[in-house]
């Protein structure tokens, strides 16, 4: 009885679990950021959707109908605003377009859990159109992105365009409008471009002028206006920045000193920026001539002694000065001068190396790579050396100091006796396992040398009592056994092998851990090459000397 009412309850259990999951409610939506997409023609918009599903029979802990336009926790969206735009058709009527960031939702009773999405696109004008998937497998409350790319064809006008987004699902069709906003096209023109003086002096201060026009409706970032010419050096002479109103025309001077004598080609460039109809135009150009200063002399000492001046602070911004100076000097006949200048000139391309290797070191440190920041301020360190700045040499060592102290310095380079020690312990203990392990292998060094004396075998019981009755003989004295003289680099290998054990006794070995490790390791090596040119009695007795100088290792360690 007992039985049947429970299989009762149970099978009502199910009954009643089934009926709730045949009224379950699931929610789909389509979630992006509401935001158009700004591009160029012949450019790409790409949107981030995200599809979500989600199971409502008993409302998530964190939906709460919003009030006004406060964004809802994800991924519960809000209900549809008021007066939306229906997506239409379907079970869908009027549901509309979503605001605060969840763009489409729809809900739909439903008996089984949704599973298969077909994702595509449409549009009026027949662009191409990637999706990242057009297949999505999903269960309830379940989420998947999917991204869609928007190429937008050369030439397509500048306005707004709407890509349709479909979602078809087990429940029904869901869409939402992608906008992508195509930008007026633009262009950024340098013309006019004069020089002033014509035709100027060396030294004197040479103004050259463009007009820069932006010719479009776009909002360009800050630019850099530079003058390159080539024939004096591949850098920029001079530079200033600009800022650019859209659809505006505006005058922009900088200014650079006449540094050379001859005919030079001056170059006004304008960075582009990404999109514009031609770069072509970002530059305009012309030729002009520098000659012979009046009194290049004394000019030379005036702007040489402008440069000092301003050496001390920035010796990059006095180069131009010095560079002028030293043509001036080259002028007057002024070899000493010019060679002044020279030596300024490199002073401080140098110091400018210096301080980048600095910078490099910092930046080691700063990761924790002290080895790699201590070449570096060593490398700039010489060169403060070579024109004596004491000062930067004891910054730099004191840089040098903290950061071996704080890492201690790499540690190959640091413990590098320990790596050793390590290794000889290594072969220690192999040839230690090895011997043992002939030990007990091999026939014992007794009957080794029994063997090798060819001692006669026992005599059997019998033959004993036998003998018993025979009147006792005088042993016989054994014949002897010559002797091989001793090989003479056995006989090396034997005398440095007591020296060093008498050397290295415990207390020496102690001091000298590294040392008597390493020779500790030769004289192993060497006997394993001489063991087949030693007697027997040689062989013992460079083990056992062997072996106390490994016992005293081992003590120290």
């Amino acid at each position: 009885m007992k039985k049947s009412s429970y299989g009762f309850a149970l099978a009502l259990m199910l009954l009643l679990g089934a009926a709730q999951v045949a009224s379950a409610t699931y929610e789909v939506y389509i979630v992006w950021d509401e935001q158009e997409q700004m591009v160029f023609a012949g450019n790409a918009a790409v949107f981030d959707l995200t599809i979500v599903t989600s199971s409502t029979g008993t409302p998530p802990p964190t939906y709460n109908p919003p009030t006004g336009t406060p964004e809802p926790p994800f991924p519960t969206p809000p209900p549809p605003p008021e007066g939306g735009t229906s997506f239409g058709g379907g079970s869908c009527g009027g549901m509309g377009i979503v605001g605060s960031g969840l763009s489409a939702f729809l809900a739909q009773q439903a008996s089984t859990t949704v599973h298969n999405f077909y994702l595509s696109t449409m549009d009026a004008l027949g662009w191409e159109i990637e999706l990242s998937d057009d297949k999505l497998i999903m269960d309830e409350d379940d989420s998947k992105d999917v991204m869609v790319t928007v190429n937008v064809p050369e030439g397509t006008a500048p306005g707004l365009y709407n890509i349709l987004f479909i979602v078809n699902t087990d429940i029904g069709k869901r869409t939402v409008e992608l906008p992508v906003h195509v930008l007026d096209s633009f262009d950024v023109i340098l013309s006019n471009m004069t020089i002033s003086p014509e035709s100027p002096k060396l030294g004197d201060v040479v103004t050259f002028t463009v007009d820069i026009t932006v010719d479009g409706n776009y909002i360009l970032p800050p630019k850099q206006l530079a003058l390159y010419i080539s024939e004096i050096a591949q850098g920029k002479q001079a530079y200033v920045e600009v800022d650019l109103e859209p659809n505006s025309t505006q005058t922009v001077s900088l200014q650079w000193m006449a540094s050379k004598l001859g005919t030079f080609t001056g170059r006004l460039y304008l960075n582009p920026t990404s999109n514009e109809l031609s770069t072509e135009n970002n530059q305009v150009q012309m030729v002009f001539t520098v000659v012979e200063a009046e009194d290049p002399c004394a000019l030379a000492d005036e702007i040489y002694a402008q440069a000092l001046a301003l050496y001390d602070e920035d010796c990059e911004s006095a180069i131009s000065q010095l560079e002028v100076a030293k043509s001036l000097y080259e002028q007057c006949g002024n070899e000493e001068g010019a060679a002044s200048c020279l030596m300024l000139i490199e002073k401080c391309d140098k110091y400018a190396l210096a301080a980048d290797l600095v910078l490099q070191g910092d930046a080691y440190a700063e990761a924790g790579n002290c080895e790699s920041a201590i070449l570096k301020w060593e490398s700039a360190i010489a060169i403060y050396e070579s024109y004596d700045d004491q000062e930067m040499v004891d910054i730099l060592n004191e840089k040098i100091g903290n950061c071996e102290s704080e890492d201690g310095g790499s540690f190959l380079s640091n413990y590098w006796w320990l790596l050793l020690l390590i290794i000889a312990l290594a072969v220690i203990l192999f040839f230690y396992i090895k011997r043992r392990k002939e030990e007990e292998e091999e026939e014992t060094y007794e009957e080794f040398v029994a063997s090798t004396l060819h001692k006669a075998p026992p005599v059997p019981v019998t033959e004993l009592e036998t003998k018993k009755a025979q009147p006792p003989t005088p042993p016989e004295e054994p014949a002897e056994i010559p002797v091989p003289p001793m090989d003479k680099h056995v006989a090396a290998f034997m005398d440095g092998l007591k020296k060093a054990v008498e050397h290295y006794d415990e207390e020496t070995v102690s001091k000298h851990i590294k040392e008597a490790v390493d020779s500790y390791s030769r004289i192993v090596n060497k006997r394993n090459e001489l063991v087949s040119k030693m007697d027997a009695s040689t062989l013992k007795q460079a083990d056992i000397l062997v072996r106390e100088l490994e016992d005293r290792i081992f003590n120290a360690l």
